[in-house]
């Protein structure tokens, strides 16, 4: 009889320390549309990128961004300092949206698989994986996109060419607070 309590007694325990550490971990990582208040607004900095004619040097274009929280998107809208070939200011948009189930995060059309989520007061992380291709080569892909709430916004996506070991850095969109 004391063997059975005893049991009986451990597994309360376990589940109910189970049910406590899943309810904070539920907390701490799940987003709702409340976290991104202070989103919609302007920032400024830059792209920096890894060359892709020779996988070597890196360049940095000064720009402008602009953001939209609705309907569980984020819409943002790029302008770029720099002109292109015609003289016109080079901008770019982008939709970041994560599944209402939290396994995806959606960067335009493509789906990525969420590996990590962060949310705490201060910050929003979301890391995501997929397979596909970079400068013509089949890689895994992985975006992290970050949100400093009230101070900053940034993603950044990294490569790892297939037959390598090490993830390196295409490109890193990274802005602050105007």
């Amino acid at each position: 009889m004391k063997k059975t309590f005893k049991i009986t007694t451990f597994y309360f325990f376990l589940l109910a320390n189970l049910l406590f550490i899943s309810s904070i971990y539920a907390q701490t990582n799940s987003i709702q549309n409340s976290d991104f208040e202070g989103i919609n607004q302007n920032w400024i900095g830059q792209l920096q990128y890894l060359n892709y004619g020779d996988d070597k040097s890196i360049v940095t274009i000064p720009c402008s961004l602009k953001t939209d929280f609705i309907n569980g998107k984020i819409k943002s809208f790029i302008e770029f300092d720099e002109l292109d070939k015609k003289g016109k200011k080079m901008t770019s948009k982008t939709k970041f949206q994560l599944s209402k189930n939290g396994k995806h995060f959606m960067v335009d059309r493509e789906k990525w698989e969420v590996t990590s989520i962060e949310n705490t007061a201060q910050k929003i992380k979301i890391i995501a994986q997929k397979k596909g291709k970079d400068n013509n080569r089949s890689a895994d892909l992985k975006i992290t996109w970050t949100l400093e709430k009230g101070k900053s916004i940034s993603w950044k996506k990294d490569v790892r060419y297939d037959g390598t070991d090490i993830f390196f850095n295409r490109n890193n969109f990274s802005f602050s607070k105007i």
